[in-house]
């Protein structure tokens, strides 16, 4: 997991005010150059969080949430 996602990443998103009132659905979309975004969601179970703002999340949720971001 390290190889792949940094831990100072996934905190950053925390500690960063902006990055707190990213809506996560948007934030996938526009990343997701390769048109795999719902795949992605679906493999990962990220479909309860995409209207849900990054501050909100829980733990587990975020490091999924920075899974997604890579594989997009």
């Amino acid at each position: 997991m390290k190889a792949i996602i940094k831990i100072q990443y996934v905190d950053s998103i925390v500690n960063n005010e902006k990055a707190k009132e990213i809506i996560v659905g948007q934030r996938l979309k526009a990343v997701d150059k390769r048109g795999i975004l719902d795949e992605a969601v679906d493999k990962l179970e990220l479909g309860a969080i995409m209207s849900r703002k990054v501050g909100q999340l829980s733990g587990g949720e975020l490091q999924r949430l920075t899974i997604a971001m890579t594989c997009v």
